[in-house]
């Protein structure tokens, strides 16, 4: 049964690594002159904790009478979501500059959420994570500066900052979620410019690309969700210089067909292409390691993949709901540790190809025995094999596994010898090409009832 992609995509949770402070903070002398006649001319409103649970009292909060409010201490501020509502809250209408000191780790997730007057932040190169919604609906906020120590920015943190024309990231690896900055100046000037954004070689946001893109090769992350529903996308090719690829990366992708991967990822995140209906092809490294759950779940029109050599995991439920999967190639002669249901309930459809001198180490590993009625060996494997007319696998039967075969020998995935070859070229014209896959794909969808080289 597929799950509602929006409640797997909006739950979620940031982790956070420990991070070593230095005794003081570098304060320039503006600062500490602007900060003594803030002493001066302000008076406190209001003040209190505001860390995490176990380090409440190590962080604390004050907002003064012109309407600055400062985070002082060391650590992490606490999220704010729900029933748990941040210790400002009656007071935001009141806040129009905050300023986050130097030692403070990060900015809790809906912490200054419709503060609807606030002009300035000020961020620190101590903080590495800003929250979700941490600074949702703030209509007033022109600018910020990023600094390079953030590696996360939370979902729909900026979100409909209506007034947001300026934002400066200075890190060059640093994940951005999903609707961080939809709905301000800044992205939608960007997304005029180039509907691929890319900041500092990061390739935060392409839901507006259409038709067949080539990521450039000066890119060397794509940020979770970058390209959730493009759904005028065809076709990806990501180039060697991608070392990361976010989950939901391509997810609910309607219209993708073909995905090239390059050498240099390891890892298929979760539902990386999961919900991409019409993927057809898509072409994986030798790079590639782990295949995480769902990366490709519910990938309806898929109908074959290899898995190549250097993978050893593949996570739950990695190809579940891929109704139309006819044929699984493996290149590795020691079994991958698979999670639960990677291919579903197996259909009458699906066959795992292996190396022929390793079947019953496959069938025989764990997790793999729910598997093993349909595990074959792989048909290069075995040379004494004729090829029919459309047959390629030499199975005696033309049916679906040979036009996968065929469209992956067609993009360069798939190596054929000279009797497939020959016997792939359908039309009869002494090509073996596109014409060849069009006519198998009439003759099995029965509107020919021969091949023309008959």
């Amino acid at each position: 049964m597929k799950k509602n992609i929006w409640k797997i995509i909006i739950a979620g949770a940031v982790t956070l690594s420990p991070i070593t402070f230095p005794q003081f903070a570098d304060t320039s002398d503006t600062e500490l002159f602007d900060n003594k006649i803030n002493i001066v001319n302000a008076s406190i409103v209001d003040s209190g904790n505001c860390g995490t649970e176990e380090h409440e009292s190590e962080l604390t909060w004050s907002l003064d009478s012109d309407g600055v409010l400062r985070v002082s201490g060391y650590g992490s501020m606490n999220d704010y979501s729900g029933f748990n509502v941040c210790p400002w809250e009656n007071h935001k209408d009141q806040i129009k500059k905050i300023i986050i000191d130097y030692g403070i780790t990060n900015i809790g997730g809906h912490a200054f959420e419709k503060c609807e007057k606030l002009s300035s932040v000020s961020i620190p190169n101590t903080i590495t994570n800003i929250g979700d919604c941490t600074f949702r609906d703030c209509t007033d906020l022109t600018s910020v500066v990023i600094p390079d120590s953030v590696t996360v920015i939370g979902k729909a943190a900026f979100y409909c900052c209506s007034s947001l024309s300026s934002v400066t990231i200075l890190g060059d690896d640093i994940n951005i979620g999903l609707w961080t900055f939809d709905k301000t100046p800044w992205i939608e000037e960007k997304q005029k410019e180039n509907p691929l954004v890319i900041v500092n070689n990061t390739l935060i946001l392409g839901v507006t690309c259409s038709g067949d893109v080539i990521i450039p090769d000066n890119v060397t992350r794509i940020c979770d969700y970058a390209f959730l529903q493009a759904n005028l996308l065809n076709s990806v090719i990501i180039p060697e210089s991608v070392k990361n690829i976010g989950e939901f990366a391509f997810c609910d992708c309607k219209r993708l067909k073909s995905v090239i991967i390059s050498e240099g990822i390891t890892n298929i995140k979760e539902y990386t292409f999961g919900y991409c209906d019409s993927l057809l092809s898509v072409t994986l490294p030798d790079s590639l390691t782990n295949i995480d759950p769902y990366a490709f779940s519910s990938c309806d029109e898929l109908v074959s993949v290899t898995i190549p050599g250097n993978v050893s995991n593949i996570g739950d439920g990695a190809f579940n709901d891929c109704w139309n999967l006819a044929s699984v190639f493996f290149e590795s002669s020691k079994p991958a540790e698979l999670g639960s249901a990677v291919f579903g309930k197996p259909s009458d459809k699906l066959t795992i190809y292996v190396p022929a001198d390793k079947i019953e180490n496959y069938k025989n590993a764990t997790e793999w025995d729910y598997y093993a009625d349909i595990i074959s060996a792989s048909p290069s494997d075995n040379e004494t094999l004729t090829y029919k007319m459309g047959d390629f696998d030499g199975d005696g039967k033309v049916d679906i596994t040979d036009l996968s075969a065929l469209s992956l020998y067609l993009v360069g995935d798939r190596e054929f010898t000279e009797a497939q070859v020959n016997a792939a070229d359908v039309t009869g014209d002494g090509n073996t090409d596109l014409a060849d896959l069009a006519h198998l794909r009439q003759f099995l969808s029965k509107k020919t009832e021969k091949f023309d080289a008959e």
